[in-house]
């Protein structure tokens, strides 16, 4: 097996975490140029019961995506091409300050991560990914999910 294959593996059914009060599940968007590091997030969300409504390559169309699906939660990777994940952030803070942003980054300097949650951000991941970290960290979003008013609604 692959280390992709591994990582996919492990991304096994667990308990739906990813799901509203109400049973529904959560809508995602995934914004990650590297293929393979949005694919396996999207198997660890898929895994946790959210709703992974979009995946895109770029923040340009990280932004539209998030425009057409009005997701309850967006991972967003740091660096990219075309528009990097600090302008997407800041973007999206601008129109939907309710959203909730976790940005993923191969970076784990503490710095970077306190500017990163000073402009926004609600949380963030060091690449490669774990899944318990991310799984630990989406419990926690979606905690704060539910315990706000409906974003939905603020959309």
């Amino acid at each position: 097996m692959t280390s992709y294959e591994d990582k996919l593996s492990s991304a096994k059914a667990i308990a739906p975490i990813g799901r509203h009060k109400n049973g529904q599940p959560i809508k995602v968007v995934v914004v990650d140029d590297v293929f393979i590091d949005r694919r396996i997030m999207t198997q660890i969300l898929r895994s946790a019961g959210f709703n992974v409504v979009g995946e895109a390559e770029n923040g340009e169309q990280g932004l539209v995506m998030v425009e057409n699906e009005k997701p309850q939660l967006v991972v967003l990777d740091y660096v990219m091409p075309k528009m990097n994940g600090m302008t997407v952030l800041k973007n999206l803070k601008k129109r939907y300050p309710n959203i909730p942003v976790i940005m993923q980054t191969s970076e784990s300097d503490k710095e970077l991560a306190i500017h990163l949650i000073k402009e926004g951000a609600n949380d963030y991941i060091v690449k490669p990914l774990d899944r318990m970290v991310v799984l630990e960290k989406l419990k926690k979003m979606v905690d704060a999910i539910n315990q706000s008013s409906s974003y939905s609604e603020k959309m």
